[in-house]
């Protein structure tokens, strides 16, 4: 899978921010734009506004797909009960995925910058909450030492092969929950201080 960034900005000096992703498979391409205290979110049917007041927590996670192994994606909670989410990931139809983190990045930077400005007493959240968190690690753990134990057994009867299958599992577990587990620790942020592993290069 190729790996391509795309402009998160649009050429001259009263530029705005625009960032344009295909969520799904199926479906139309999303535009998002900073145009001064407002996010304009441009779905290919509707055009919604949304004040960047309105916004009251912002959320960075990550996440690991079939498709696409590194997700990253960032969720707006806004008042009234609302949520708003956007990844690095843009699909070019059913043939499959590309990522675009040097856009990504660029926005999610600028939209959180001019969202704590219009808010002050937003919330930036990053990785899972608490229990979430607690709950994929227990998993994690849980799979790892459960794999180990079956390796260790396999050895010690002499069943190499079972054995050598236990520990291409291991790895392969380790590989896949070690970033989930990692990246998504909770733990607060600020817009002038965000987390580089949820921020692709």
């Amino acid at each position: 899978m190729q790996h391509q960034d795309d402009i998160a900005e649009e050429t001259g000096p009263q530029a705005s921010p625009v960032y344009r992703q295909k969520p799904r498979p199926v479906g139309f391409e999303v535009i998002y734009r900073l145009e001064d205290d407002r996010l304009v979110v441009d779905t290919g049917r509707r055009v919604d506004t949304i004040p960047l007041s309105a916004i009251t927590q912002v959320r960075l996670t990550f996440e690991s797909k079939t498709a696409v192994r590194e997700v990253y994606r960032t969720t707006l909670r806004i008042a009234g009960g609302r949520s708003l989410s956007l990844t690095n990931v843009d699909w070019s139809g059913l043939s499959g995925a590309r990522t675009q983190n040097g856009a990504y990045t660029a926005f999610v930077r600028a939209l959180v910058a001019a969202v704590a400005k219009a808010n002050p007493g937003v919330t930036i959240r990053c990785g899972r909450s608490h229990v979430a968190w607690l709950l994929l690690a227990a998993i994690g753990i849980g799979t790892v030492v459960g794999v180990a134990a079956f390796s260790y057994q396999a050895v010690s009867q002499g069943a190499g092969t079972a054995a050598l299958l236990g520990l291409l599992v291991l790895a392969l577990a380790c590989w896949q929950l070690m970033p989930l587990i990692l990246r998504n620790r909770p733990r607060p942020a600020t817009a002038d201080d965000l987390p580089a592993d949820l921020l692709p290069g």
